[in-house]
């Protein structure tokens, strides 16, 4: 189970990365792979597998923000 600092931890990166991709259009591969590559070591996950769950991640959340993207594109009209 999550222990709270590493909740915090994960939602202090979310709102920085969300921030930064807002005025700047950075995110993903400059901010989120690094930081979560952190966190997953901090965790105590395998060294051999932490990259590969930082990009995974990473991707699954592109997914999600252009799904919700299109949606409201779509009921917009656009």
């Amino acid at each position: 189970m999550l222990e709270l600092e590493f909740i915090f931890a994960y939602i202090a990166l979310g709102s920085v990365v969300g921030v930064l991709a807002g005025l700047l259009g950075i995110g993903g591969g400059l901010l989120m792979v690094p930081a979560l590559t952190s966190l997953f070591i901090w965790q105590g996950y395998p060294l051999e597998q932490v990259v590969h769950l930082a990009l995974g991640t990473s991707m699954a959340s592109i997914v999600l923000t252009s799904v919700s993207s299109m949606r409201a594109h779509n009921r917009r009209g656009g």
